[in-house]
């Protein structure tokens, strides 16, 4: 049984839905409202919803109770959605409320892994997550500029693009 978590917000969403489609025998940790309904009814998943104060905004939890599930978790790969990406200024996103729940995801994980649409590369955001780290896994769609794919992989950072 392979353990995950995942993010919250709309590449989150999306992810999820593959999971569902492509997956069993899976144990899925989130703070995402959204996921947890997505996920909650499928047979062979097991879902941990990590609760505690309610962003409506977000649809996600956050706060001390959230914190300390996760704190007491250990998950093999992280799914971090973030708002933002950029070689200069790191993994970003906007929700200072979601912030410290987000950092607390790639804690607990072995292996984290970024999902970002084309979009939000070479984007900066109001609060850092994390640097830019090599080890990371980092996947978009295949809108990406060749020209971004190219600098990041100057620098170290290899880019995934998938559908």
């Amino acid at each position: 049984v392979d353990i995950v978590a995942v993010d919250s917000g709309s590449t989150a969403i999306l992810f999820a839905q593959a999971l569902k489609e492509h997956f069993s025998n899976l144990t899925v940790v989130t703070h995402c409202r959204d996921v947890f309904e997505l996920l909650c009814d499928h047979r062979e998943f097991t879902v941990i919803l990590c609760s505690g104060h309610y962003l409506r905004s977000e649809r996600a939890f956050y706060g001390t109770l959230t914190l300390d599930t996760l704190q007491k978790l250990h998950v093999r790969k992280a799914f971090l959605c973030p708002s933002a990406v950029s070689l200069e200024f790191g993994i970003c996103d906007y929700q200072p409320e979601l912030c410290l729940v987000q950092k607390q995801l790639m804690a607990a994980a072995e292996k984290v892994f970024v999902l970002a649409d084309s979009s939000k590369f070479e984007k900066k955001a109001l609060l850092q997550l994390a640097s830019m780290k090599k080890e990371y896994t980092y996947i978009t769609d295949r809108k990406l500029p060749e020209e971004i794919r190219k600098l990041y992989a100057e620098n170290g950072i290899q880019i995934i693009k998938g559908e």
